[in-house]
């Protein structure tokens, strides 16, 4: 239907959703062409050199930036799995960072570190990230963070915690929203339109999953689903659907998985970082975004 309402919305011209004329019917006065910029690194890349992975990173309300960041502990021999936990940094321009030395929690024989949380009820929490959320949906907290934990039966999967300075957390509002394996960092965005949260996550539920009797064990997880739910602080229902698979020009250049996407929703748009997957090799970032979550564009 045209025209298309917009209000008062900001719109973003990634795609052909408001552009009439991309033809050239009345040519040298109203042609429209869509260039393309690449980004460039900054040259004091790597920010922090070692020990970070699934980064997310929030303005300060009172000036700065804070970041969040999974690290790890390798099992010695002998040793069951691995040991994750949640770390914190902050930086006043977003380029030189510091980790202080916060004595919260003791990591590798010691509370000299910047370790902020290590998992409700068990030693593991990880792929962290920072959501934004209503106000009435915060219950006082400024910051909101998604993670995954494991090693604990009745509170691995998906959790949601709060906190009024970002490095300490409310235990007690510490909350599972779904009990589901997705090794990776997990996406939760706020859809004011359907008045819901969307998770981007892995189909868990039926790949790889051990020990289930209904589950594919051979497929392949890597790939990306998403599921919803009303409430941050409540267990969500349902199972997450796949919404996007590698294509043919993914595969041609060997990237056949997707290791997971970073998405944030503005301005009517999801904004997604999808991270292309060699196995084992290497991992690179596309931009994709969607006007409804579901279907996907990219460059």
């Amino acid at each position: 239907t045209e025209p298309i309402e917009i209000g008062g919305t900001t719109q973003f011209f990634l795609d052909d959703r408001l552009v009439d004329n991309r033809w050239s019917m009345k040519p040298k006065r109203e042609e429209v062409l869509r260039v393309f910029h690449a980004p460039v690194k900054h040259p004091g890349n790597p920010l922090i050199a070692s020990g970070a992975g699934y980064v997310t990173v929030a303005r300060d309300p009172e000036g700065g930036f804070k970041m969040w960041y999974q690290t790890h502990l390798w099992a010695e021999d002998g040793e069951e799995g691995s040991d994750y936990a949640v770390a914190y940094a902050e930086s006043d321009d977003g380029l030189a960072w510091t980790r202080p030395k916060l004595g919260l929690h003791e990591w590798n024989g010691s509370k000299e570190n910047n370790i902020v949380a290590k998992g409700w009820g068990s030693k593991r929490a990880s792929g962290p990230q920072i959501v934004v959320a209503p106000e009435a949906d915060r219950r006082g907290h400024r910051y909101l963070l998604a993670y995954r934990t494991g090693g604990v039966r009745e509170a691995s999967g998906i959790r949601i915690a709060g906190s009024a300075d970002g490095i300490h957390w409310d235990e007690a509002d510490d909350s599972l929203i779904q009990k589901l394996h997705s090794d990776t960092q997990n996406s939760i965005a706020w859809d004011e339109a359907s008045g819901e949260y969307v998770m981007f996550c892995r189909p868990k539920d039926r790949y790889l999953a051990a020990g289930r009797t209904d589950a594919l064990l051979d497929g392949e997880s890597r790939r990306i689903a998403r599921m919803s739910g009303k409430s941050l602080w409540e267990p969500w229902s349902g199972s997450p659907e796949t919404i996007l698979i590698p294509d043919e020009l993914d595969m041609e250049r060997g990237f056949n998985r997707f290791y997971g996407m970073n998405v944030r929703r503005h301005a009517g748009i999801f904004f997604g970082c999808l991270w292309p997957f060699k196995l084992n090799t290497d991992i690179v970032t596309e931009l994709a975004w969607s006007h409804d979550g579901w279907n996907w564009q990219r460059f």
